[in-house]
Parts: C-alpha cells; structure tokens; sequence
C-alpha cells in the first residue's frame, strides 16, 4: 500500500528504554550524534516529540527547529491508552504544548508504539515503517514506501534496562548507530536541510 508522506527519516523523542523511563541519556546522548548524521547527509527528519521531556529538557524543540528540522506530536503522555477518547486527548494536551514551542500550524501525530492510528496521518500507521532495530536485528524489509523511525536511545544504550528484554534489545548501540547511518546514506529521501518542499 502506497501513502502519501514528506519525510523519509522520523524520530520519537522520548524518555529512555524505548519511553518506558524517564531517564534522558538518549535525549542528552543520542540527539547530538543525529543531528550530526543529518547534517553529513544533508536529510531533513521529522522529530516526534513525547512533551513530558520537555520538564526535564525544555530547549529540546528550539534545538531541534535551530537544526533545520520539523516537530511532530507523539503525545504527552508515552502511554498505549486503549480508549480513543484517551488518545485524543493525549494529542490534543501535546499540541497544545508544541504550539506554545513553535509558530507550526500542524503537526504531524504519532502515537506511543503506533498503539493508534489517527485518520489522514500517514506517520501514525505502522505499515511501511521501518525500525532501525527491527532491521538491524531482523532484517526488516525495506520498500519504496519505508518511512524510516529510530529513538534516539536506540543508538546510545545505557545501564539498568528496566526488563529483560529491553536489555537484550538495546545491547548493542554503535551496531545500531552503524546500521542508522548506512541506511540514511542509501535512502535520504527528498526531504533536504534548508529547504521546505520535496
């Protein structure tokens, strides 16, 4: 299934362990070297912002917009709510954050764990996303459609996982960083530092 999207490279800016903490090591660690990554390639990314961050990291959005890139809303809140109306709300609390960061007029939504897809919102759906762990780790396939996601812990790592699996699953982080930037070297895509349109 083809969509319609903008950007080939997003990332969800969220607490660390995949948002299961509010630890900031991915955010502190993690964003530099993407920001760097970005700038080598000359790629344009799209960050979705968990604004609970922002308590611990308030200038994280004036460095996201000084480095060129656009923001997204990835809810308050990094929590799957079931509920719709929850969902919603959780977005509506979130937008009105990022408005209070940002004169952008839209944002982009993406649920925590692409727990909700939001109609007419092309990042909210899992189907064509690819995960630089999943692919690192699985090999997940890559089509013309991918839409491309890391958060920026995936490429730091840390001490004290919160379970086992995330221990297993973020244990190798400059292997993570590599894959990242092979991938972002073969598919940049068109959206380019500088410039508003593909």
């Amino acid at each position: 299934k083809s969509l319609v999207k903008k950007y080939n490279w997003t990332i969800d800016a969220e607490g660390s362990w995949g948002g299961r903490t509010n630890n900031m090591d991915g955010i502190d660690k993690g964003m530099p070297l993407i920001y760097k990554a970005f700038k080598t390639y000359n790629v344009k990314g799209l960050f979705f912002i968990s604004t609970e961050i922002l308590e611990e990291r308030p200038g994280i959005i004036q460095d996201i917009l000084n480095e060129g890139h656009e923001i997204a809303c990835h809810g308050h809140f990094h929590t799957c709510f079931k509920e719709p109306w929850r969902q919603n709300q959780n977005m509506s609390i979130s937008k009105t954050i990022l408005e209070n960061y940002s004169s952008q007029s839209r944002f982009e939504l993406r649920a925590p764990k692409f727990s909700y897809i939001f109609k007419g919102q092309p990042y909210s759906d899992p189907e064509n996303h690819v995960s630089i762990l999943k692919h690192m780790w699985l090999n997940q396939k890559i089509t013309k459609d991918s839409i491309f996601y890391l958060h920026p812990f995936d490429i730091v790592g840390g001490e004290n996982a919160p379970t086992l699996f995330s221990k297993l699953w973020y244990s190798k982080p400059r292997k993570a960083y590599e894959t990242f930037l092979n991938l972002l070297k073969r598919y940049p895509g068109d959206m380019r530092l500088g410039k508003d349109t593909a």
